[in-house]
């Protein structure tokens, strides 16, 4: 005989929503779990209620759809959505929450497909599509409606006093816990996945008109007269954890180390992602004013400083710079492109080097070029660091990370880290034989961090509130020429001593003003990280009024 399923749509309800508790939610019940052993004197007991009501609510909520040609197509987003949800959530310990769906949107098909592994294919197989296809080949047998309306009624009143009798059968700890860690919500699969895609769609079309910010930009000389060319390097994935210059016991960084960097040990990334973190540190807004709404409806630093009169260049190896680029100058992907570097899984970070000095060498002053690397994105480590860079082994060499150690893992990311000091070396010799006809600076700052198994997480992208420190905590390192040094009086001394300090993707916007001397009302002079060192010079505003 073939499977057949229940006919009545009020029994397959339940049916669905038992399956979606037993195989969806493993990583809600774990983090239940976790906080009932440290806040009640039962945790089974509670664990238990809140399955319970998780399987009631479910149930219910399938059972208010139940109505021809609409159960069928929410049940099977349910499953297919929680499937999905469920492999995410469970091997990596990701929250799916707005900001990740944003972030799962706006990145490239290169980097969705390496989260594209045999094992989610397996699961949505499994407990996505053969549940759907039996839904899909099963009739639904309906009531009369006054019949069918009395059994919803009776149906939704059992399942609401059943939620009631199990909130107050543990009500003391449900309310405290409810209070204290609303963040578990997040995890309940697949309605706040559904619910954060929802969200997403939902959003405002872009902007038509972006508002001008720093319209009052003015370009004040530089002290010695001479042009100044700023690089700026935005890394992708790479946490401050693995540098050797913060501390790290491995050796990550050693062409860095031996060259005279300022490396600033505690940073504060903005996001937990790169469609937050790259067009928040390009914003004038810092963290806690930011939005995507605002970083869309307004320029950008880059406008501000093109405005001022510098030459301008974004070169992305990555998945674009999240409109924030939008309205300079760019080079990416097949326009960078280079045999020596790429190949059918992308192109490694040297490519961003490649036509660089003779851009450089075509400045008709002022330059800020910036450079969006692949950095260490994950979770196929393995393909952003060439061979010769395998020092750690052995490496991860699949993107599926959760059939590998984590040792594998670590050495595979750590290859990365060494790889990114190679390129940031390399940069670095590329701008000083330029220090003849500039005043050159570079900087070096992640867009966020990365997991790489700590509490049984991996990779990136949980909210703000629940990101571990290895997610926001970030490297950051400066890099002047002597003419821009002497130029300006910088005490090496002081930037080392500040860059003890703590500092966050606020202090971008305000420190690249203050390297071009750029006056304008929207520069904050205790936001630039150079103005404090310079030797008893005012900051650039100051002297902009000066000069007028």
């Amino acid at each position: 005989m073939k499977p057949q399923l229940p006919r009545d749509p009020l029994l397959l309800s339940f049916g669905v929503a038992l399956l979606l508790v037993l195989s969806g939610n493993l990583a809600f019940f774990r983090a239940v779990w976790a906080v009932a052993q440290e806040g009640t004197p039962s945790p089974l007991a509670f664990v238990a209620v809140c399955g319970g009501i998780l399987l009631l609510a479910l149930a219910l909520v399938l059972s208010l759809c139940a109505l021809p040609y609409l159960w069928k197509p929410v049940a099977i987003t349910f499953l297919i959505g929680a499937a999905i949800s469920a492999h995410y959530m469970d091997s990596y310990g990701a929250v799916i929450d707005r900001s990740m769906i944003q972030n799962i949107a706006e990145t490239d098909p290169g980097e969705v497909g390496d989260l594209i592994t045999a094992s989610l294919v397996l699961r949505v197989l499994l407990l996505g599509v053969v549940p759907a296809l039996l839904i899909l080949r099963t009739p639904l047998r309906f009531q009369r409606w006054p019949r069918e309306a009395l059994r919803r009624v009776a149906l939704a009143t059992f399942c609401v006093l059943l939620i009631a009798g199990a909130i107050a059968i543990q009500y003391k700890q449900v309310a405290l816990i409810g209070r204290s860690h609303g963040e578990l919500r997040l995890l309940i699969n697949p309605t706040s996945p559904l619910y954060a895609a929802w969200r997403y769609l939902q959003k405002r079309p872009e902007p038509t008109m972006v508002a001008a910010i720093g319209e009052d930009a003015t370009r004040v000389s530089s002290p010695n007269g001479r042009p100044v060319l700023l690089v700026l390097v935005v890394g992708e994935t790479a946490r401050a954890a693995n540098f050797s210059l913060g501390g790290y016991a491995r050796e990550t960084n050693p062409q860095l180390g031996s060259l005279p960097v300022v490396y600033f040990s505690d940073v504060s990334a903005c996001g937990t992602n790169t469609a937050v973190s790259v067009p928040c540190m390009f914003s004038p807004f810092g963290r806690e004013r930011y939005s995507d709404k605002k970083a869309k409806s307004h320029e950008s630093l880059l406008d501000v400083i093109q405005r001022a009169g510098v030459s301008v260049l974004w070169r992305d190896n990555n998945s674009g710079c999240k409109s924030t680029c939008d309205r300079v100058p760019r080079l990416a992907g097949s326009e960078l492109r280079h045999p020596d570097f790429c190949d059918g899984d992308g192109c490694f970070d040297e490519v961003l080097l490649e036509g660089l000095p003779e851009w450089i060498d075509a400045l008709p002053g002022d330059g800020f070029v910036v450079l969006h690397q692949q950095g260490s994105h994950g979770p196929a480590y393995y393909r952003r660091s060439p061979a010769a860079f395998k020092k750690f082994l052995p490496e991860c060499d699949d993107a599926a990370v959760e059939g590998c150690t984590r040792e594998e893992i670590v050495n595979a990311y750590d290859n990365t880290i060494l790889y990114t000091d190679f390129v940031l070396s390399r940069l670095i010799g590329l701008l000083e034989q330029t220090a003849d006809r500039f005043d050159v600076a570079m900087l070096y700052v992640s867009d966020h961090g990365e997991s790489l198994g700590e509490d049984g997480l991996y990779l990136h992208g949980l909210p703000w509130m629940l990101a571990p420190r290895e997610q926001t905590h970030v490297p950051m390192l400066m890099w002047l020429s002597d003419g821009f040094r002497q130029g300006r009086g910088i005490d090496r001394v002081c930037l080392e001593q500040r860059a003890r300090e703590s500092h966050s993707h606020d202090h971008l916007f305000h420190s690249v003003l203050g390297v071009f001397d750029v006056a304008t009302r929207i520069y904050q002079p205790d936001l630039d990280l150079l103005q404090p060192c310079r030797s008893g010079e005012p900051p650039c505003s100051a002297r902009a009024e000066a000069h007028r």
